[in-house]
């Protein structure tokens, strides 16, 4: 049975990529099962002279208005190289024991596969 998903941080116009996003995204309660979707992920990106991290990627991201056409251009051009970044994963916590598992194996990089990743999760289940 499709369960609703809860929305906890909207889809940004133009910014899909999980770069853009972090903590939880989404979520779906059943009766047995919490399934969060969340953005997890170091991010490591070298931009022509700058640096962004986690820490900073806010203030870079109004600074250089980036989008994710932006972010493919820029990576075309060669002025942008990957060296770490983030993704959506689901964690599944048990709502009788309070246990939370992530399948590492299980990861998205934009926002709309990743709010359909979390779907199947939770129909996958027979909760």
């Amino acid at each position: 049975m499709k369960q609703k998903i809860v929305i906890v941080q909207p889809k940004i116009e133009g910014r899909t990529d999980s770069f853009f996003y972090e903590g939880e995204v989404a979520y779906i309660e059943t009766k047995d099962n919490y399934y969060s979707l969340i953005v997890t992920g170091d991010i490591r990106i070298n931009l022509e002279e700058d640096y962004i991290t986690n820490s900073n990627k806010e203030e870079k991201i109004d600074k250089y208005k980036l989008t994710d056409k932006k972010l493919k251009r820029l990576e075309a051009e060669k002025k942008l190289e990957w060296l770490n970044n983030n993704w959506f994963e689901v964690g599944i916590t048990d709502k009788k024991t309070g246990d939370t598992n992530y399948d590492m194996g299980i990861v998205e990089y934009d926002y709309d596969s990743a709010t359909n990743m979390l779907n199947d999760y939770s129909e996958r289940k027979n909760d």
